[in-house]
């Protein structure tokens, strides 16, 4: 299903990829990078739950999850869950 996903989206000029901030939390403080002076206002799980879905309605394939560290968030792996399943990589 996610092939012919991608490759319908594809044949549409769609995008297929999203980038998505899941936290602006970040523990280093790099020279180049100031993320970590930003107030991090952190979607709930359920709010990513319905963004997922419409992402995945939308013929979205893929996720890069980033952010400042997102492995900052105690759920990242929850979040993670929810891409897989609505079959978003």
């Amino acid at each position: 299903m996610t092939l012919f996903r991608t490759l319908t989206s594809l044949m549409l000029e769609k995008p297929i990829l999203v980038i998505f901030d899941v936290t602006r939390l970040c523990n280093e403080r790099c020279r180049m990078c100031n993320v970590w002076r930003t107030k991090s206002d952190d979607m709930t799980v359920d709010e990513i739950k319905v963004i997922a879905a419409k992402l995945a309605k939308n013929g979205i394939s893929y996720v890069h999850l980033q952010g400042g560290d997102p492995t900052m968030r105690k759920d990242i792996l929850e979040i993670v869950d929810v891409f897989n399943a609505v079959k978003i990589k």
